[in-house]
């Protein structure tokens, strides 16, 4: 028989888009902002550090958003209980000030860079 290996996904990044999908529905209020905010802070440790080694400017989609890539508007993540019938995560790219990147290491981990997009700085 054959084990598939299912990824591990720490639950943040569920919550954040289960987060993002109740601010969608109550159409961005402050609130909701702060407690995206909130979420997202308290589960980074900022680097500090920027390797600009293939790091963009940024582009503008086709709405005129500033987006890391246009091209990749989503993250899949894999269904939250690892079942094949489960429903699949979308985590956006972009959410309110925030810029989410997928990096590949080695030995296969995925890690999803966050940006924050300051107002006079670059992200």
């Amino acid at each position: 028989s054959v084990a598939m290996v299912r990824p591990k996904v720490d639950p943040f990044w569920y919550d954040l888009v289960e987060k993002h999908q109740q601010q969608q529905k109550m159409q961005q209020q402050p609130m909701i902002h702060k407690e995206l905010d909130d979420l997202i802070m308290s589960h980074i440790t900022p680097t500090g550090k920027v390797d600009h080694k293939g790091l963009s400017d940024g582009e503008t989609d086709k709405d005129g958003n500033r987006v890391l890539d246009k091209n990749v508007r989503y993250i899949s993540l894999p269904p939250r209980n690892g079942l094949v019938d489960d429903e699949e995560f979308l985590l956006p790219t972009t959410i309110g000030p925030y810029r989410l990147k997928r990096s590949f290491h080695i030995r296969n981990i995925v890690e999803i860079e966050v940006w924050k997009e300051v107002t006079g700085s670059e992200i």
